[in-house]
């Protein structure tokens, strides 16, 4: 110690770790003036200003270090200025990266961070003033969230500064999605989440909202757009494989649950959306959803009918368009207004669907479109009565359309979807019946 203003340290411990730091008392509390902090590491050149560390290390908790770093008015007095740091692998917000490097220097009134790593790379510019965190990464490759290891904090003491995030390539779950930007302002009790981004060749994902009482009882309102140009594809993309083929789709909604906005949970969520396809063809799937898809598209109304359309839709339902709302609380949707409309037929749809239990109860309506590219005499049993069956069609205005449209009810599970019929079979076998009557009659 030199003087009651001023004073040295040194510490050394083994090869290991290497320390001098200078220090000069102000209104009773010693700031660093100067210094170094080795660990692994060798420094060649001693700084003329400001706290540098050099360090390679196995394995580091980077949330400790982020509470020490940003931890404002308590912490001035120990503030690292300048750093590089090797890491073999660290910890950040519950996820391991591995392989980092992260360079740590002044810029005017902030700091910036230069990080690489086998997930991502970029740089970031902290301006503790405005509590704000600018991020411009190349990439980012989120890892597997992990089991929470140990953090001096907890929630009601962790910082969330102000963001401006812009990810020029993001992935998640070995998926990669596009382009990322967030931007959003935290006050002391919510966070405004004003701009949510994704966007790649086929998609536009956008959201915005809050993050209520983000320190305690967290909760998130979130509101979002999604355009797809190419629905077949993101539906590949997503895994439910040949489920559909093109299509352009618009999905639009409020949702709200409890917990943080990453939180998402879709058997808790509530709130609604409206979906409006164009333009596709649903294949012929059978396992899960897409054969309870199947159902509502006429892929098995012929075994039902005992009649067969498959020259209407060999290889699946092509539709012009597909409309619903839905509603949503606690992992039941339920829809009064589903309506897709294709030239083989038109389906209306309203009932429940639950998402945890994969069930259903659906009351369906199908009308088939029956024009005269149709061979009625398929549906007649002869040319005799489709000839006369085809003049009823143009002159009656679609009679065979109204005498088709077949009423069942949905239930079961998704795997195994159970079908309770409204009699339209017999409704149709009757009238083709009363058809062929009519014509033996004349003989």
């Amino acid at each position: 110690q030199n003087n009651p203003k001023n004073d040295d340290i040194e510490f050394k411990y083994s090869n290991i770790v290497n320390s001098k730091i200078s220090r000069t008392e102000k209104n009773n509390v010693m700031f660093i003036d100067k210094g170094y902090i080795s660990i692994n590491s060798d420094i060649k050149s001693i700084p003329q200003k400001g706290l540098y560390l050099r360090a390679n290390l196995p394995y580091a908790n980077l949330d400790d270090f982020i509470n020490i770093y940003s931890g404002g008015e308590d912490n001035q007095s120990f503030k690292i200025d300048k750093a590089d740091i090797v890491l073999k692998s660290a910890d950040l917000f519950d996820r391991r990266f591995n392989n980092i490097k992260i360079e740590i220097a002044p810029v005017s009134n902030s700091t910036k961070f230069k990080l690489n790593s086998n997930e991502t790379s970029g740089n970031l510019l902290w301006t503790e003033k405005d509590n704000k965190l600018i991020a411009r990464l190349n990439n980012l490759k989120l890892p597997n969230e992990i089991k929470k290891i140990s953090s001096t904090q907890d929630t009601a003491n962790q910082k969330i500064p102000n963001l401006d995030i812009k990810i020029e390539n993001f992935e998640m779950d070995n998926k990669k999605l596009g382009k990322l930007e967030l931007i959003s302002n935290t006050t002391k009790q919510n966070i405004d989440i004003q701009k949510f981004k994704i966007t790649n060749d086929t998609n536009v994902f956008q959201a915005d909202g809050e993050w209520l009482d983000w320190k305690k009882n967290s909760k998130s309102n979130i509101n979002f757009n999604w355009k797809i140009s190419n629905l077949g594809n993101t539906l590949d993309f997503m895994g439910y494989n040949h489920f559909v083929k093109d299509g352009d789709a618009e999905i639009s909604g409020q949702f709200k649950w409890i917990g943080n906005p990453m939180n998402f949970d879709k058997n808790k969520i509530d709130g609604s959306f409206t979906l409006d396809i164009h333009k596709g063809t649903i294949l012929k799937v059978e396992p899960g959803v897409g054969r309870l898809f199947g159902l509502v598209t006429l892929q098995s109304l012929p075994r039902r009918l005992s009649l067969d359309f498959r020259d209407l839709f060999g290889s699946g339902f092509i539709f012009d368009s597909i409309n619903t709302s839905v509603r949503m609380n606690n992992g039941i949707m339920k829809t009064t207004n589903f309506r897709m409309n294709g030239p083989a037929a038109e389906v209306f749809m309203s009932g429940d669907i639950n998402i945890i239990k994969e069930t259903q109860d659906l009351n369906v309506k199908v009308t088939p479109h029956i024009s005269d590219s149709l061979s009625i005499a398929a549906l007649a049993g002869g040319p005799l009565a489709g000839a006369a069956a085809f003049v009823a069609q143009k002159i009656l205005k679609d009679p065979l359309n109204k005498v088709l449209t077949s009423e069942y009810r949905i239930i079961g599970t998704w795997e195994n979807p159970e079908e309770v019929n409204n009699s339209a079979s017999d409704k149709i076998k009757t009238t083709i019946d009363n058809t062929k009557n009519l014509f033996n009659e004349k003989k």
